[in-house]
């Protein structure tokens, strides 16, 4: 294989820099032939981040209150503010083929709020219902496309990285919550209740904050540092997903309570944001 002057130029910028601290380069890069790929989870350390919410009672309103200070300690929402795209562009290629996709976490949350059917691709949607399996299910969902050739069915690294480690996780979680997901819940009430002002206030709150919201403050900061700004050519996320598509609300039309919205709510779900 011919190398290209970018690789060119790069091994030499390698080469500077590993002879300037007395470090041979070969040896950098046969490691590299054993080292293995980062993955969100690893880097976000997110099993040893949960593991430092230690309750003092078994009451779940105690988790709340340490996971609320904690945040509020590592001062979690200044990213956009505090860090200028020149300083992401720094280490950012590190990070590759990391991906915030990958938060089991996040996944767990649209599981317990929400029928499984209204996370899957708007695509296949009529494809899929109750009779259908979990695994089939799980492989037509909507975060899917972030990593998956719906025409060949090939996954990208990113993808089936990410399923490796939580898939059977996954598939016990949405059997769990199946019948008791939020929605599920809220369609078990009596009418006169289901029709509670300050319940479907709260509902539509929850849904909109979750899927229009913090989608949009996710979108609009991946748009601030790769997304193409300051003249910029916009370029590929890390996990290599075609964001824009894959988080922008109007494509996916993810909605957790669509019992709640009128249909001309839904029909105009993301389009004016």
């Amino acid at each position: 294989m011919e190398l290209t002057p970018k690789t060119k130029e790069l091994l030499q910028q390698l080469e500077d820099k590993f002879g300037a601290i007395g470090q041979n380069l070969d040896t950098h890069l046969e490691g590299l032939l054993h080292s293995t790929p980062i993955t969100y989870w690893d880097y976000i350390q997110t099993d040893a981040l949960l593991e430092l919410q230690t309750q003092r009672t078994n009451l779940p309103d105690e988790m709340v209150f340490i996971m609320y200070h904690q945040v509020n300690e590592l001062l979690f929402n200044i990213m956009r503010e505090g860090m200028d795209r020149a300083q992401y562009m720094k280490f950012r290629t590190t990070l590759t083929p990391a991906s915030g996709f990958q938060s089991a976490q996040y996944r767990k949350i649209e599981f317990a709020s929400t029928d499984l059917i209204n996370l899957i691709d708007a695509r296949f949607r009529d494809t899929i219902d109750r009779n259908t399996s979990y695994e089939h299910a799980l492989e037509h969902l909507y975060w899917q496309a972030a990593g998956k050739d719906f025409k060949t069915g090939e996954k990208s690294y990113l993808l089936s990285s990410f399923e490796k480690r939580y898939h059977s996780e996954f598939i016990d979680f949405t059997q769990e919550y199946n019948t008791i997901n939020l929605y599920a819940k809220f369609k078990g009430l009596p009418k006169q209740v289901k029709q509670d002002p300050n319940l479907l206030k709260a509902m539509r709150h929850f849904d909109y904050t979750v899927n229009i919201t913090w989608v949009m403050a996710h979108y609009n900061a991946a748009r601030y540092y790769i997304g193409g700004s300051d003249n910029q050519e916009a370029l590929e996320a890390t996990g290599g997903s075609d964001w824009t598509k894959y988080m922008l609300p109007k494509y996916q039309k993810r909605v957790f309570f669509p019992e709640v919205w009128s249909d001309q709510e839904l029909a105009d779900w993301g389009k004016n944001v």
